[in-house]
C-alpha cells in the first residue's frame, strides 16, 4: 500500500501525462466537439459550454504518447508500479487512446482525450470499464448545421 507521499507522487504524474497532452494550449470554444463520457454517453458541446484545451494532432498525439509509453518505467517510475499493482489500467488507457489516433478523423482524436483525461482522473479501478463503454459508442460526425446549434 502507498504511503501517503507516494499517492502524492503517483497523483502529480498522472497529472503531468495530462498537462502534457495538452501541450500548454490555450482553452478554445468546444462548439462542434464531442465530449466522451466514461459513463457511456456522448455529449455534443456548442458555444454555450465552457472553454476547453484542444488536444494534440494526431501524429502530435501519437509521438507524445510513444514517449510516455517509452519513458513509463524510468519518469513515470512510482506511476508505474502502482498502476502495476492495479492490473494496469493507466498504461492500457494510454495504449487505447494512442489506438484511437487511429481513425483519423475528429472522433479519433476526441477519444483520444478522453482516455487520457481518464488515465489522469479516473480511479484505476473504473478505467477498464470506461474504455470498453467508450469503445462501444457511435463514430457518426454531429453535423452542427442539421442540429441548429
Amino acid at each position: 500500500m502507498p504511503t501517503m507521499l507516494e499517492n502524492r507522487l503517483i497523483q502529480r504524474q498522472r497529472l503531468a501525462i495530462q498537462e502534457g497532452w495538452y501541450g500548454g494550449r490555450p482553452r478554445v470554444s468546444p462548439h462542434g466537439r464531442r465530449k466522451y463520457s466514461p459513463y457511456g454517453h456522448v455529449q455534443h458541446l456548442t458555444l454555450h459550454h465552457e472553454p476547453r484545451p484542444a488536444p494534440p494532432g494526431h501524429d502530435e498525439g501519437r509521438a507524445y504518447l510513444r514517449r510516455v509509453l517509452q519513458e513509463w518505467r524510468t519518469t513515470y517510475a512510482a506511476l508505474s508500479a502502482a498502476d502495476d499493482a492495479d492490473g494496469g489500467p493507466i498504461r492500457r488507457a494510454l495504449v487505447a487512446a494512442g489506438l484511437a489516433l487511429a481513425d483519423p478523423g475528429v472522433d479519433g482524436q476526441e477519444r483520444a482525450d478522453v482516455y487520457v483525461t481518464m488515465s489522469a482522473m479516473t480511479p484505476p479501478r473504473h478505467i477498464d470499464r470506461a474504455i470498453a463503454m467508450i469503445a462501444r459508442l457511435p463514430t457518426e460526425p454531429w453535423d452542427i448545421a442539421k442540429d441548429g446549434h
